[in-house]
């Protein structure tokens, strides 16, 4: 955007002029893409850490199962 149309914007949004309220919501709309998309990478990132914990066999899940599966469950 040429920063003379970037001021415009910024004066018709002080204004609440409706004729930059579309450029408001795709603004808007793009940072939200910007956070979900960190928020997704965060719970891969997540994910992939306790996939390999389950693997090395560090997870309490996988020792519970573990246990279940060798018949050493405790009645």
């Amino acid at each position: 955007m040429v920063p003379s149309l970037n001021r415009r914007c910024l004066k018709l949004i002080v204004h609440n002029s409706a004729e930059c309220y579309p450029q408001r919501i795709v603004q808007e709309l793009r940072n939200m893409d910007g956070h979900l998309r960190n928020t997704i990478k965060q719970q891969q990132k997540a994910v992939e850490a306790t996939f390999i914990e389950w693997e090395r066999g560090k997870s309490p899940t996988h020792e519970s199962n573990t246990k279940l599966v060798e018949g050493k469950v405790a009645n």
